[in-house]
């Protein structure tokens, strides 16, 4: 008997009393691409969380990608998926830009808000955060040490340690 492709995706799922999730048990991403189970449906293979979307929920939009509301990237409980921008989903997921995006204040303590918050234009660093104190500080001592090295010089100091005077 063939069973309907219905009947294949629910065969693969297991329910998590705990969390409430329905752990996908069948095929799964390669590790290095990240825990996400994989269905074939025709000659296709597809995305188990994006299937279980689709069938329960409706559609996908073109421009939002599903979400993992638990957490769990094998969980293809509707109830736990939601349609987002790219945006959304990093802003609320665990990498390093999402955690420092929803810091308060600098690593000095200085509060990230609209007068001490600077975001970077340009270079390699674009649409980064700076806390305007802490980079004030930062020119200040720089800018002091220039003064230093220049006086330094004036006085007639050409570095070294007095190569050839008497000791």
């Amino acid at each position: 008997m063939i069973n309907t492709v219905d009947e294949r995706f629910w065969e693969k799922v297991k329910k998590d009393e705990g969390s409430g999730c329905l752990v996908w048990v069948g095929a799964k991403n390669p590790p290095k691409a990240g825990e996400y189970g994989r269905f074939r449906v025709g000659d296709k293979i597809e995305y188990a969380h994006r299937w279980s979307y689709r069938a329960l929920k409706g559609r996908i939009p073109k421009d939002l990608e599903i979400d993992h509301l638990c957490k769990n990237t094998l969980c293809v409980n509707p109830k736990h998926l939601e349609a987002v921008t790219q945006k959304e989903n990093i802003r609320r997921s665990d990498c390093p830009p999402a955690i420092n995006a929803r810091k308060k204040v600098c690593l000095k303590g200085h509060r990230y808000d609209k007068q001490n918050t600077y975001v970077l234009r340009s270079g390699p660093r674009k649409g980064h955060r700076q806390c305007r104190e802490c980079k004030r500080l930062v020119d200040l001592k720089y800018t002091a040490m220039g003064r230093r090295r220049q006086a330094y010089r004036l006085s007639g100091h050409r570095g070294g340690r007095g190569l050839g005077s008497a000791s």
